[in-house]
């Protein structure tokens, strides 16, 4: 179950490269719309969403006893995830990079 910027998804429904493009272009409530049509939970943070976004990963990493990405370039993602990981889960932070690729 991968999550991407806060939404999950059931690999078979979607993945979070897919999550990505359908979330690209459009307003914020037409994209939280579309992911519910498409059976993606869907969380609104009503503060700062890293920590959202972090209790979300590691809930999903224990819960399912699996690696858990998060996509982001927010470096509060970063150390919020460091201060709160246990050494024993896999979460890794994936930076989309910038510029040509070779």
């Amino acid at each position: 179950m991968p999550i991407a910027i806060g939404v999950t998804g059931n690999v078979e429904k979607t993945n979070c490269y897919d999550a990505l493009k359908i979330g690209a272009n459009m307003t914020e409530e037409s994209a939280l719309l579309k992911f519910k049509a498409i059976v993606i939970p869907v969380k609104q943070a009503e503060n700062d969403a890293d920590i959202l976004i972090v209790e979300t990963a590691l809930m999903i990493s224990k819960t399912h006893h699996n690696s858990t990405v998060i996509v982001g370039e927010n470096i509060d993602l970063l150390v919020t995830l460091t201060a709160r990981t246990s050494p024993k889960l896999e979460i890794f932070l994936l930076k989309p990079g910038k510029g040509k690729m070779k």
